[in-house]
């Protein structure tokens, strides 16, 4: 993994593709089928590469920018209706390669499943049970904004269009898994990711030989999917690998300073994933001036009304000895938790700030232990609001990566239960019932549901719509899409409690 991380000061310089063919006229020899064969294959070629760049320009061309201005509140502040009037709620034409989308990356040569994977990304798509994009689980409030940056900037970097597929590939395959498809359909999957992991990490290491000021950059970014995959497969060694590869790029380009606004979303992006397998400080600082951007920048978010979701945060006994610091986060996801609810119906995902806003309070909530001191239970809440949202949010539930996070949560109430039994059981039900979710399929999920039936039969719940009084207390609103919550009390919780 670290040899992709060359010096770049040691790298020669590629060869460049001639324009022209040399022949000597006065040889005599011209003619011979030596020389013909291999003016018939120059012409060839030159052709091939004029047609590509033609469809790249053209393709380019067609993948305009999209407005970043700030985005004017609603006129309608309920989170379950949408905002009546708002033309950032127009329907969005999605602009990314479609069908044929290999002949722009001549590079990707015969990789298989292209189209698929470009598709799979793709933004232009609503969420189904059977079907989750990663532009929109990546990026839930601006996915369209940064699918196009992703894809405008791939033409000129292949590398960067490779890391997308093997992106989108580990995740369309832990998909796979999830639903228990055949065998042989996820066994060609992950032909594909190993197959794309291998093209993007020599593309990687070319790049780094071969360096240009645009390219290092796109370098960022190109390293920062690769890390998100490998934090989402549990693989601490290769995301501490991959962290030391960024941090020495972004100190050649100059530091945070230097990364334009997009690089910086998707490098604090990845460090949001490394958290997940580490209980340290993040890896990135936040960048002053990127921060003032996004406080300023979300007025859409900010217009929500917080009393609508989560008051048992503040009207509970228990929450008096919340500290300022957490209660400002929590404040925040109140207003970020019914805006991502009502663009869940959208197909318009174009609120940048609002998604590096959400950004912020991750890294908020990551950073909260390093500064101000937590006991057992305050640490409770803020592991329970970084599993909301890495479940509700990023769609994470049941991969291997998440197994550590709640593994820290299990640690967490274990060293505090008797405490949270007496003090504040309604707590200890939604976090467990977070973690029940966040854990399906995984090692630490039968220690969770053991101890939600116990929470559940603590605070008298008999059915779901008890169960669902008590989550619609702290972060979770009851939609069609929370299904599997539903199927979880059913088939895993209410059973039990009915047979004591």
């Amino acid at each position: 993994m670290k040899s992709a991380y060359l010096d770049a000061a040691t790298a020669g310089q590629g060869a460049q593709d001639s324009e022209f063919l040399w022949v000597d006229y006065q040889d005599g020899k011209t003619q011979d089928l030596p020389v013909a064969r291999t003016k018939q294959a120059f012409i060839r070629a030159r052709s091939h590469r004029l047609r590509r760049e033609a469809k790249m320009q053209k393709l380019k061309a067609s993948i305009t920018p999209f407005p970043t201005g700030p985005v004017q509140p609603p006129a309608e502040k309920h989170y379950k209706t949408r905002p009546n009037g708002h033309d950032r709620w127009a329907p969005v034409l999605y602009q990314s390669p479609r069908a044929g989308v290999a002949e722009a990356f001549p590079s990707l040569g015969s990789a298989s499943n292209v189209d698929l994977h470009f598709d799979y990304y793709a933004a232009d798509c609503t969420i189904t049970a059977d079907r989750v994009y990663v532009s929109k689980v990546s990026f839930p409030f601006s996915a369209t904004e940064m699918s196009s940056w992703f894809f405008r900037n791939a033409l000129d970097q292949p590398a960067l269009a490779e890391s997308v597929l093997f992106l989108s590939a580990s995740s369309h395959t832990a998909n796979l898994v999830t639903r228990g498809a055949a065998t042989r359909e996820v066994r060609k999957s992950f032909r594909d990711i190993i197959q794309l992991r291998s093209r993007v990490m020599k593309s990687l290491q070319g790049i780094i030989m071969h360096p240009s000021e645009t390219q290092r950059e796109l370098t960022v970014a190109v390293i920062a999917n690769l890390l998100c995959v490998e934090a989402a497969q549990g693989n601490l060694e290769e995301v501490d690998a991959h962290v030391v590869g960024l941090k020495g790029i972004i100190h050649v380009l100059g530091g945070l300073e230097a990364l334009g606004d997009w690089t910086l979303s998707t490098l604090y992006c990845c460090d949001l994933m490394r958290g997940l397998l580490i209980d340290s400080p993040p890896a990135f600082d936040l960048l002053p001036k990127w921060v003032l951007k996004t406080q300023t920048g979300c007025t859409y978010v900010k217009s929500y009304d917080a009393s609508s979701i989560g008051e048992r945060f503040f009207s509970s006994e228990w929450s008096l000895n919340t500290p300022i610091q957490l209660r400002s986060i929590i404040q925040s996801f109140q207003q970020l938790v019914p805006c991502f609810e009502s663009m869940a119906d959208s197909e318009s995902r174009t609120l940048t700030f609002e998604n590096d806003y959400l950004l912020l309070q991750m890294h908020r909530l990551y950073s909260l232990p390093y500064d101000c001191p937590l006991g057992p239970l305050q640490n409770t809440i803020r592991l329970s609001v970084i599993i909301y949202a890495v479940i509700r949010i990023w769609k994470f539930e049941g991969k291997p990566g998440i197994e550590c996070l709640i593994q820290r949560l299990q640690q967490c109430i274990e060293e505090s239960l008797d405490d949270l039994e007496r003090t504040a059981p309604d707590l200890l039900f939604w976090a467990l019932f977070l973690g029940s979710l966040a854990s399906l399929g995984l090692p630490s999920h039968g220690w969770c549901l053991a101890r939600v039936r116990k929470a559940a039969v603590q605070l008298g719940l008999k059915n779901w719509n008890d169960a669902k009084r008590v989550l619609e207390g702290f972060f979770f609103v009851c939609r069609p899409r929370n299904e599997n919550a539903k199927a979880l009390w059913d088939s895993d919780i209410e059973r039990s409690i009915s047979r004591l």
